[in-house]
């Protein structure tokens, strides 16, 4: 793909060339209209990808994370490519290419393209969600493509080789004045040459109480008033500039926005905006807040800034929905105007540039939604739920899933059982409102989680009625249920109402998926107690739950999930189905790198099998359904090789699209991953 590309860019550049570029475009075209035909959107092993018209569906980061570093016209479309890094987890540096815009104006991009960083080490051995590395990359007046990459001490910058995909570094500059690594960066070029690089800076306050360690078992996050033990970091701003063209040897950087009046959790990606010569810096923070600086440039000496927050038509201060706001400028359709695209632990999203009205201090944006992908693979966010049900009655399994982000996704099967495709997710409302749960000061890790939500939705007919409701656990550590009360084809669900234990609110170890099953006519609902053990409760009514004990191995010894205590607990998710078809209950679980299923020792599975990341288990039912005792879990096997899913978490869901029960996992990343029946063993 990569060779057509570059032949397309020289056909396209020579006159007589064009009826090459006519001919190889045409085939380009049908070559990819015969791929969106013939591919096979599941594949035993593999990513589901998009059904429906082109594959399009929601741009997914290629790890947890994804930070855009700028744009520019690689493959001279109507508007540019984008240039993005990954993270640590799942290193990487890809460029998405322009294909279109959407209906609404939203901009298409190709599947990520990778892109050689090889002679940057800054990037291949540190990670930019790290804060070792902060990148910019942008495009000058005479079309080359600049990177710029800036760590502690030491500013490296780079030409792109087109041809050749990969970034060149051509000299590096020497930068003192800043007091830590920087997080983010951005760069504006002036007419006359001179270049602005800004650099977001974290201070020195710890996040983390530093009493104990924060995955001890005495570990207390807050005081007995509620309040935080830990501290707030805030990032600060700092600039330097420097001839482009004829770059000093070292340069200073001086600070303009105090640490205090800086970003809340970090800043985490910047962005100059022009507009009719008046430039604004925006810039995003950890919690996803959007804030604009103006009057920062260096005619203005070196006074502090203050800054103000973006806003939305109506005037309202704009918060990104997701954590990690990365943000680069990104121009309009017709270049009028500079819009700008955001990113984080999840998707990516548009905003359009809009009139300030009656705030003219303020800077104004409408949130276009996701931006989009071509020939994408099926995304439901960071820490993926999923669940297959027929959603929508029409006789065909959907996905509901929840996420990280906090929201219930539904992914409709566009097509039939027998070749199931899911059209891109909807979020599903619950009483009216857009369902989006936020930890706030509910998360066991303290408000710099504020923005999580950990949805871990079971979708069970709970009632009785003949309709799929939703139950579940999340960040606050509540097991909820939401009832619906619209049609088996039109499906309306409830707001959450708290499940009952013992008259308190049932409570437990927090992010875990709840197994729900129906045995000797009568509802249980498994998940973990408060001493982190697999529990099942019985179900007395719609909203109340009484107990019904530890769920225990056949030689009598309870289960347990992890080895790691406070944060490190819960993260379980469980899947009740008769996998061995004997008539009893079996539990599938999925579990993170650290879980230690059956003990609470570094012994258990996943990771005594070194380490080596989240993992499905089967744990057998060796007794009844009413009596039940379980094997010692195995690990799921894929064609013979066992199968490992990251480092947060992974979560399995049975699909029965024929006879015998399949497996589609959601992972840390957001995808789906399909496995056969047939493709899988246990060991």
């Amino acid at each position: 793909m990569k060779f057509v590309f570059k032949k397309l860019r020289y056909y396209s550049k020579t006159a007589k060339h064009f009826n090459k570029f006519l001919l190889l475009y045409g085939s380009l075209l049908l070559a990819s209209f015969a791929w969106a035909q013939n591919k096979e959107l599941m594949v035993s092993g593999q990513p589901i990808l998009v059904g429906g018209k082109e594959g399009i569906g929601p741009l997914a980061s290629i790890g947890i994370s994804s930070t855009p570093l700028g744009f520019a016209h690689v493959y001279e479309g109507e508007r540019p490519d984008i240039f993005v890094s990954s993270d640590r987890w799942y290193p990487g540096f890809h460029l998405y290419r322009y294909v279109k815009d959407s209906p609404s104006g939203v901009p298409v991009f190709s599947p990520p393209i990778e892109v050689d960083i090889s002679e940057l080490p800054e990037l291949e051995n540190y990670s930019l969600q790290d804060h070792a590395v902060a990148g910019y990359v942008f495009e000058s007046s005479e079309n080359e493509v600049i990177g710029i990459w800036v760590r502690h001490e030491e500013i490296v910058i780079a030409r792109f080789d087109r041809d050749g995909l990969r970034f060149n570094v051509e000299s590096r500059v020497s930068l003192s004045g800043l007091p830590r690594l920087p997080s983010a960066a951005t760069a504006t070029l002036g007419e006359e040459g001179q270049l602005t690089l800004f650099l977001s800076v974290r201070d020195d306050v710890s996040y983390k109480p530093t009493l104990v360690h924060h995955r001890n078992a005495a570990y207390r996050p807050f005081d007995g008033s509620g309040i935080w033990m830990g501290g707030i970091p805030k990032d600060a701003i700092y600039r330097t500039t420097f001839s482009f063209a004829n770059h000093p040897e070292s340069v200073n950087a001086e600070e303009i926005l105090s640490h205090e009046a800086g970003g809340h959790f970090g800043i985490n990606g910047m962005a100059v905006l022009e507009n009719q010569g008046d430039p604004k810096l925006v810039f995003g923070t950890l919690l996803g807040g959007l804030h604009s600086l103006t009057d920062f440039m260096p005619e203005d000496g070196n006074a502090t800034v203050t800054k103000t927050p973006v806003v939305d038509e109506e005037g309202i201060s704009l918060r990104h929905p997701e954590t990690w706001t990365n943000v680069i400028a990104y121009p309009s359709s017709d270049s009028s105007r500079m819009d700008f695209l955001a990113s984080g632990e999840g998707g990516m999203y548009y905003y359009q540039r809009q009139p300030e009205k009656d705030l003219p201090e303020r800077i104004a944006f409408r949130p276009m939604g996701d931006v989009q992908q071509a020939s994408a693979e099926l995304f439901g966010g960071t820490l993926v739920v999923p669940n297959v049900v027929d959603w929508n009655g029409d006789g065909n399994l959907d996905i509901v899933a929840g996420n990280s982000q906090g929201f219930f996704l539904f992914f409709e099967n566009l097509a039939s059982n027998k070749d199931p495709r899911f059209g891109p997710p909807q979020r599903l409302a619950a009483a009216g409102e857009l369902v989006h749960i936020q930890g706030q000061y509910g998360s066991i890790q303290g408000p710099g989680e504020a923005r999580w939500g950990y949805t871990c939705p079971n979708v069970y007919d709970w009632n009785g009625d003949g309709l799929h409701d939703i139950l579940m656990n999340d960040v606050r550590g509540m097991h909820t249920v939401y009832l619906n009360v619209g049609t088996k084809t039109q499906p309306q669900v409830a707001s959450e109402k708290p499940l009952y234990l013992n008259d308190l609110d049932m409570h437990g170890s927090w992010r875990t998926r709840p197994g729900i099953d129906t045995l000797d006519g009568r509802r249980v609902y498994i998940t973990l107690n408060d001493d982190d053990q697999f529990h099942l409760y019985r179900q007395v009514d719609v909203y109340n739950l009484e107990d019904g004990g530890r769920l225990l191995l056949e030689d009598g010894s309870p289960i347990h999930a992890n080895f790691l205590n406070a944060g490190g607990r819960g993260r379980t998710k469980f899947e009740s189905v008769d996998w061995d078809g004997d008539g009893d209950f079996d539990l599938i679980v999925g579990t993170p790198r650290h879980g230690t299923v059956p003990v609470a020792d570094e012994s258990g599975l996943p990771w005594s099998k070194d380490k080596a990341g989240a993992a499905v288990l089967l744990l057998e039912n060796k007794g009844t359904n009413q009596d039940p005792a379980f094997a010692y879990p195995k690990l799921m096997h894929h064609k013979g090789e066992p199968v490992h899913l990251g480092q947060h978490a992974c979560s399995p869901a049975v699909a029965f699209f024929d006879e015998k029960p399949d497996l589609i996992v959601g992972t840390e990343y957001g995808r789906f991953i399909y496995y056969s029946r047939e493709n899988i063993t246990w060991e």
